[in-house]
Formats: structure tokens, C-alpha cells, sequence
């Protein structure tokens, strides 16, 4: 080390406590001065990040990004220098010059995505935000993958929908609304015995639910499995609104606009009650869904059975 560097080095230390002193006092353009008068031309990056925050401490944001930026670069996309950075990008308002300006290969440019995409969001253009989300190339943000799979809209085609939910699978495989929304999409397209593994799924982890159990079963039962009648089963046990352990499977069904189905559940729950009254009503429940459905030959084939039963009951006669 020469003399000269050595005196250059001590002179330096002073004066980067005072400009520190300054900047904790409040003090910023003279913590300021204090740095354009210490560093040399170009800076390093300490020396950027200096001057950066202390022209972001003073609202003058577009001329704190450059130093700003080259200070993120050094620290990578952690830490405070990458958020002073993004914070900087965020009240300047310049997302899109600085999304050119980084290399594809920059760590910086996906936090800049980001942040871009959720101030899309924030003034409402969700298809905007969702394409910066997808540029912010999101391998393994939890954050970023949960939006990409919020904001994706329903007219996407469902395989797309699926694809980008089970993007997520790594961090949500017991989380019950995820599941569900799994079996959900599921049953949209028709995979009908994945689905039901889904909510079957979603019932290990919490089987509160009743119309969880109810979808479960049904969508085993559409893919032929055996064992959907013990979810049609839980769905009675948990159902608090339907009277279902009164009347059976057939509310949900009912409840779901599936009337042919509800009216063969009634039909099956009446041929397994014995007393006549009960027979009468879940045999009327089926003509009536029946009627629904426009099976009117059921219909009137099961009211009539309910009429023989109980030929006192007006309504049967309506």
C-alpha cells in the first residue's frame, strides 16, 4: 500500500462516519455532500448505495436508481439494498425502463417483474399483472405461482387452469381451499376419478365439511368407483341445512340442480323407510324433481305411489 492510498484510505473513513452521522441526524444533503466530495467517479458499490440512499432519503428518486441499481447488482436479490432498490423503482414509477434495462440473466429483473406485476394489480388490470407475473419466470416463488393461479381467469382453457394450480402442489398438498379448488377443476374436466382422489384427500385433512364429502362421493360414483356411498354417508352425518339425514343424499343432489339423480335417490331412500307418512314425502320430493327434470312420466309415476299412500295430503293432488 502506498503513502498515498494509506492517506486516501484514513481520509475516507471519517468522512463516510459523518456522512453516516448526518444521515441518522436527518441531515441528508449535507450527508450528501459529504459523499459526493468523499467517493471518486464511477463508485463502488458501498460507495453507490451511499449516495443512492441518501437521494432516496430525499425523494429524488430517478436520480437514485442508477446507484441504487448497481448496489442491487452487487448484493444479488437479497437484502436491503435489493428492496431500497425495488422501493426506488416502485415511486419512480419506472418499471418498464428498468425491466429493459437488466439482462435476461440479471437476479434483479424478476423482482422487478414482480413488483411491476402487482402494480398492475393495484390500479386493476389483472390480465397485465398476470402476464408480468408469468414473466417474472417463478420456478419456486410460492407468492408469485399462488397469484399466477388467482389471477388466471375462468375463460382459460381448465387443462391450463390445472397446470398452473398444480404449480403450487410442493406447498399447499394439505391445504383444504387448495384441494378443493383442485377437485373442483378436476371435475371440470371431466377427470372425474382424479378429482375424487382430491377431495378424498381434502377429507384426510379435514372432513368438517359436508359438501366436500358429497362432491367426493359423486365424483367416485361418475368414475365407477365402489366406495362413494361412505362419502355420500359422511355428507348426511355432517349436513347441518339439509335434512338429510331425514331425507337422504337426494338434498344434495337436489340442492345441485341434479334432479334426475335426486329423484332416483328419493326413490331409493323411500324403498328403504318403512313408515308409510315418510314414504309418501320422499316419493312426492322425487316427483317433484323428476318434474325437473322433465322426466314427466317418473313424475307422475312417483305421485301417484305417494297419493295411494297418503290420499288425505292436498298438495300431492296440486
Amino acid at each position: 500500500m502506498t503513502d498515498e492510498h494509506s492517506t486516501v484510505t484514513i481520509w475516507k473513513r471519517p468522512g463516510a462516519r459523518l456522512g453516516k452521522y448526518l444521515e441518522h441526524r436527518g441531515r441528508f444533503e449535507a450527508a450528501l455532500s459529504v459523499y459526493r466530495r468523499l467517493f471518486s467517479s464511477p463508485t463502488a458499490p458501498d460507495e453507490a448505495f451511499a449516495l443512492g440512499n441518501c437521494l432516496y432519503r430525499l425523494k429524488r428518486y430517478h436520480e437514485a436508481l442508477p446507484l441504487l441499481r448497481r448496489a442491487a447488482i452487487e448484493s444479488g436479490n437479497t437484502g436491503q439494498r435489493f428492496n431500497r432498490y425495488l422501493n426506488a423503482v416502485d415511486y419512480a414509477g419506472s418499471y418498464l425502463d428498468e425491466i429493459d434495462l437488466l439482462n435476461d440473466s440479471s437476479p434483479l429483473k424478476s423482482g422487478v417483474s414482480k413488483r411491476y406485476a402487482r402494480h398492475l394489480e393495484r390500479i386493476g388490470d389483472t390480465e397485465g399483472a398476470l402476464a408480468a407475473y408469468l414473466a417474472s419466470c417463478p420456478s419456486d416463488d410460492i407468492e408469485v405461482l399462488d397469484k399466477i393461479d388467482e389471477l388466471t381467469p375462468a375463460s382459460t382453457p381448465v387443462w391450463q387452469r390445472i397446470e398452473r394450480h398444480d404449480a403450487t402442489a410442493d406447498f399447499h398438498r394439505r391445504d383444504p381451499a387448495w384441494l378443493r379448488k383442485r377437485g373442483e377443476l378436476l371435475f371440470e374436466a371431466h377427470r372425474f376419478s382424479e378429482a375424487g382422489e382430491a377431495y378424498s384427500q381434502l377429507l384426510s385433512v379435514d372432513d368438517s365439511v359436508a359438501w366436500d364429502s358429497y362432491n367426493a362421493g359423486f365424483c367416485l360414483e361418475l368414475a365407477g368407483a365402489s366406495d362413494h356411498q361412505k362419502h355420500y354417508d359422511l355428507a348426511c352425518e355432517r349436513d347441518t341445512m339439509l335434512d338429510a339425514e331425514t331425507y337422504g343424499i337426494g338434498v344434495f343432489h337436489e340442492r345441485a340442480l341434479r334432479y334426475n339423480r335426486a329423484g332416483h335417490a328419493y326413490r331409493v331412500e323411500a324403498g328403504k323407510n318403512r313408515s308409510p307418512s315418510r314414504r309418501a314425502e320422499l316419493l312426492y320430493r322425487a316427483a317433484l324433481t323428476f318434474q325437473g327434470a322433465f322426466e314427466l312420466d317418473e313424475a307422475m309415476s312417483d305421485i301417484l305411489r305417494a297419493i295411494a299412500l297418503r290420499p288425505q295430503r292436498p298438495e300431492f293432488h296440486a
